[in-house]
Protein backbone atom coordinates (compact mmCIF):
# COMPACT_ATOMS: atom_id res chain seq x y z
CA UNK A 1 0.00 0.00 0.00
CA UNK A 2 2.62 2.57 1.07
CA UNK A 3 5.03 1.42 -1.63
CA UNK A 4 2.35 1.98 -4.28
CA UNK A 5 1.79 5.56 -3.10
CA UNK A 6 5.52 6.30 -3.08
CA UNK A 7 5.99 4.82 -6.57
CA UNK A 8 3.03 6.84 -7.86
CA UNK A 9 4.49 10.02 -6.36
CA UNK A 10 7.84 9.37 -8.10
CA UNK A 11 6.14 8.53 -11.41
CA UNK A 12 4.06 11.72 -11.23
CA UNK A 13 7.10 13.85 -10.37
CA UNK A 14 10.37 12.22 -11.51
CA UNK A 15 12.23 15.38 -10.51
CA UNK A 16 11.25 14.96 -6.87
CA UNK A 17 14.80 13.97 -5.95
CA UNK A 18 15.98 17.43 -7.00
CA UNK A 19 13.68 19.13 -4.49
CA UNK A 20 14.89 20.17 -1.03
CA UNK A 21 15.24 17.24 1.35
CA UNK A 22 12.35 18.44 3.54
CA UNK A 23 10.03 18.41 0.49
CA UNK A 24 11.18 14.88 -0.33
CA UNK A 25 10.46 13.73 3.24
CA UNK A 26 6.98 15.29 3.06
CA UNK A 27 6.14 13.74 -0.33
CA UNK A 28 7.80 10.33 0.05
CA UNK A 29 7.42 9.59 3.76
CA UNK A 30 4.98 11.83 5.65
CA UNK A 31 2.16 12.00 3.09
CA UNK A 32 2.16 8.27 2.18
CA UNK A 33 2.29 7.20 5.83
CA UNK A 34 -0.43 9.64 6.84
CA UNK A 35 -2.59 8.52 3.91
CA UNK A 36 -2.02 4.91 4.97
CA UNK A 37 -2.96 5.74 8.56
CA UNK A 38 -6.40 6.77 7.29
CA UNK A 39 -6.96 3.23 5.95
CA UNK A 40 -8.25 0.61 8.38
CA UNK A 41 -6.22 -2.21 6.80
CA UNK A 42 -3.00 -0.32 7.59
CA UNK A 43 -3.53 -0.78 11.32
CA UNK A 44 -4.27 -4.48 10.84
CA UNK A 45 -1.08 -5.11 8.86
CA UNK A 46 1.84 -6.67 10.75
CA UNK A 47 4.15 -5.20 8.07
CA UNK A 48 3.43 -1.56 8.87
CA UNK A 49 6.58 0.47 9.66
CA UNK A 50 7.31 0.89 13.34
CA UNK A 51 10.96 1.93 13.57
CA UNK A 52 13.32 3.95 11.38
CA UNK A 53 17.05 3.63 12.07
CA UNK A 54 19.63 6.11 10.79
CA UNK A 55 23.10 4.87 11.67
CA UNK A 56 26.19 7.07 11.69
CA UNK A 57 24.62 10.48 11.09
CA UNK A 58 27.93 12.10 12.00
CA UNK A 59 29.55 10.28 9.05
CA UNK A 60 27.09 11.62 6.44
CA UNK A 61 28.76 14.39 4.45
CA UNK A 62 29.68 17.66 6.08
CA UNK A 63 27.99 19.32 9.06
CA UNK A 64 25.69 21.29 6.75
CA UNK A 65 24.42 18.04 5.19
CA UNK A 66 23.90 16.44 8.60
CA UNK A 67 21.93 19.44 9.83
CA UNK A 68 19.80 19.37 6.66
CA UNK A 69 19.00 15.69 7.31
CA UNK A 70 18.02 16.44 10.92
CA UNK A 71 15.82 19.37 9.92
CA UNK A 72 14.10 17.16 7.33
CA UNK A 73 13.59 14.41 9.92
CA UNK A 74 11.81 16.88 12.18
CA UNK A 75 9.06 16.72 9.53
CA UNK A 76 8.30 13.22 10.84
CA UNK A 77 6.64 14.84 13.86
CA UNK A 78 3.67 15.41 11.53
CA UNK A 79 3.00 11.69 11.24
CA UNK A 80 -0.36 10.37 12.40
CA UNK A 81 1.15 6.95 13.15
CA UNK A 82 3.32 5.79 16.02
CA UNK A 83 6.83 5.59 14.59
CA UNK A 84 10.10 5.46 16.53
CA UNK A 85 13.18 7.12 15.11
CA UNK A 86 16.61 5.96 16.27
CA UNK A 87 19.63 7.97 15.20
CA UNK A 88 23.19 6.97 16.01
CA UNK A 89 25.88 9.63 15.98
CA UNK A 90 28.91 10.89 17.77
CA UNK A 91 27.79 13.66 20.12
CA UNK A 92 28.50 16.66 17.88
CA UNK A 93 27.30 19.81 19.61
CA UNK A 94 25.56 21.20 16.51
CA UNK A 95 23.59 17.95 16.08
CA UNK A 96 22.55 18.02 19.75
CA UNK A 97 21.56 21.69 19.34
CA UNK A 98 19.08 20.70 16.59
CA UNK A 99 17.37 18.26 18.94
CA UNK A 100 17.14 20.94 21.62
CA UNK A 101 16.00 23.68 19.21
CA UNK A 102 13.38 21.33 17.75
CA UNK A 103 11.76 20.90 21.17
CA UNK A 104 12.83 17.27 21.42
CA UNK A 105 14.67 17.60 24.74
CA UNK A 106 12.18 15.40 26.57
CA UNK A 107 12.46 12.72 23.87
CA UNK A 108 16.26 12.74 23.66
CA UNK A 109 18.37 10.13 25.40
CA UNK A 110 22.12 9.96 24.98
CA UNK A 111 23.88 6.69 25.71
CA UNK A 112 27.67 6.36 25.83
CA UNK A 113 28.60 3.29 23.82
CA UNK A 114 32.22 3.08 24.97
CA UNK A 115 32.73 3.20 28.74
CA UNK A 116 36.41 4.08 28.27
CA UNK A 117 35.60 7.06 26.07
CA UNK A 118 32.17 8.27 27.18
CA UNK A 119 32.19 11.17 24.75
CA UNK A 120 33.44 9.24 21.72
CA UNK A 121 30.18 7.75 20.55
CA UNK A 122 26.60 8.26 21.62
CA UNK A 123 23.17 7.12 20.63
CA UNK A 124 20.56 9.87 20.62
CA UNK A 125 17.04 8.52 20.31
CA UNK A 126 13.73 10.19 19.77
CA UNK A 127 10.34 8.58 19.80
CA UNK A 128 7.46 10.05 17.88
CA UNK A 129 5.12 12.20 19.90
CA UNK A 130 2.27 9.74 19.31
CA UNK A 131 4.31 6.68 20.22
CA UNK A 132 5.96 7.96 23.37
CA UNK A 133 9.53 7.35 24.31
CA UNK A 134 11.50 4.29 23.28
Amino acid sequence: MIRDWVVKTIENDPGIFHLPLSAQVQALIVKPLNDAADQEEYWESPDRPKIVVIDGLDECGDIKSRLEVLHALLELRQLKIPLHLIITSRPEQRIQDIFHAGGLDSDLMTIALDANQPESTALPMIGSRTAGKI
